[in-house]
C-alpha cells in the first residue's frame, strides 16, 4: 500500500525492532533486578536443537498459511467455484493429521525424532518445489500428487518438531519450551500470508506491466488481485484478452510464491540437518508440588476408620 520510505511502512517497522530489542532486554535482566519470572527464560535459547526447532517452525508456519491461502486462489484462478477450491486444499489438510498422529506414535516409541525431521524438510521443499510446475490446464491427477508430498511433509513436521523444541530444554523449561514452540508457529502464520501477499502482488504488477494495453492499470489491479477473481469469471467473451492476460498475471505471480516457499523449505531442511542433535526423551518426572514425608503421614493418619466414616 506504501512505499518502504514512506512513515507508515518505516515507523512500525522502527518501533516493532525497538521493541523486540527490549523485550531481549527484559528477558535477559529481569531475573536478575526482579523477583520475578521473565515471561520467556534465557536458559529456552541456549539449545542449538531448541533454537533450530523455534526457527524451522517459523518457517513450518509460514508455509501452511501461505498454501492455505494461495492454493485456493489458484483453483479460483482456474475457474472453480469457492467451494471446490477449498475441496482442492484437502491433499494438504487431509494428510497433515494423520501424517502428525502417526509419527508422533512412532517417535514415543522409538525415541527417535531427527529422522522424521529430515524426512519432512525433505518432502516439503519437493512438494513446493513441484508447485511450480502447476498451470493453468494442469490436470487433476498431477496436482492431486504434488499436494500430497507437501502436505505428507508438512504433517510429518508437525509432531517431529515438537519433540525437538523441547528435547533440548531442561525439565524446568519443558512448559516455556512447548508454550514459546506454539508461539512460534503462530508467528509464522502470520508472516505467511504477508509474504505470501508482498511476492504475489509485486510479481503480478511486473506481469501485467509486460501488456502495452493494461499496464496502466497494473498498480490498481495488484492493490486487490484477489478480488479480480470474481471479476474476470463474470467478464464477458468480449474482454477475452483481458482475462488472458489477468489469469496469465496470477499463474506467474503464484509461481513466484511457490518459489519463494521452496527456498524457505530448503533453509529449514539446511538448519534441521545441520543443528538437530540426537536427544534422550526419557528423563526423570520431577515437580515442585510435592508432598513432604510428615504430610503424607499426617494424611495416612486422617485416613482411619473415623475418616472413613
Amino acid at each position: 500500500m506504501y512505499d518502504w520510505s514512506n512513515p507508515r511502512t518505516v515507523v512500525p517497522l522502527v518501533v516493532g525492532i525497538l521493541g523486540l530489542i527490549g523485550f531481549g532486554c527484559h528477558i535477559k535482566f529481569s531475573t536478575k533486578y526482579s523477583t520475578c519470572d521473565p515471561l520467556l527464560r534465557p536458559s529456552l535459547f541456549t539449545s542449538l536443537t531448541s533454537l533450530s526447532a523455534y526457527f524451522a517452525t517459523v518457517i513450518h508456519g509460514i508455509l501452511v498459511w501461505c498454501l492455505l491461502y494461495y492454493v485456493p486462489l489458484y483453483h479460483e484462478v482456474r475457474g472453480s467455484s469457492p467451494i471446490d477450491a477449498g475441496v482442492a486444499v484437502l491433499p494438504f489438510t487431509g494428510t497433515v493429521a494423520p501424517a502428525a498422529v502417526v509419527v508422533g506414535l512412532l517417535i514415543a516409541k522409538t525415541g527417535a525424532y531427527r529422522p522424521f525431521i529430515w524426512l519432512g524438510w525433505a518432502l516439503v521443499p519437493l512438494g513446493m518445489g513441484l508447485m511450480m510446475l502447476l498451470e493453468k490446464d494442469t490436470e487433476t491427477w498431477k496436482w492431486v500428487l504434488i499436494y500430497l508430498t507437501g502436505g505428507l511433509g508438512l504433517g510429518i513436521l508437525y509432531s517431529a518438531q515438537a519433540f525437538a523444541a523441547q528435547a533440548g530444554a531442561s525439565n524446568a523449561d519443558l512448559p516455556f519450551a512447548a508454550s514459546f514452540y506454539a508461539f512460534c508457529r503462530s508467528l509464522g502464520q502470520g508472516i505467511g500470508v504477508a509474504v505470501g501477499g508482498v511476492t504475489f502482488q509485486n510479481e503480478f504488477q511486473k506481469q501485467i506491466e509486460k501488456s502495452e494495453q493494461f499496464a496502466p492499470k497494473a498498480a490498481e489491479w495488484a492493490k486487490d488481485a484477489s478480488a479480480l477473481v470474481q471479476i474476470i469469471k463474470k467478464a464477458p467473451d468480449s474482454m477475452d484478452l483481458m482475462k488472458e492476460t489477468i489469469v496469465d498475471g496470477y499463474i506467474k505471480g503464484l509461481r513466484t510464491v511457490w518459489l519463494v516457499l521452496t527456498l524457505l523449505a530448503c533453509v529449514a531442511l539446511v538448519v534441521s540437518v545441520l543443528c538437530v542433535k540426537a536427544k534422550s526423551l526419557d528423563r526423570k518426572f520431577e515437580t515442585e508440588h510435592e508432598l513432604d514425608q510428615g504430610t503424607q503421614e499426617g494424611e495416612k493418619d486422617k485416613s482411619g476408620p473415623e475418616s472413613d466414616v
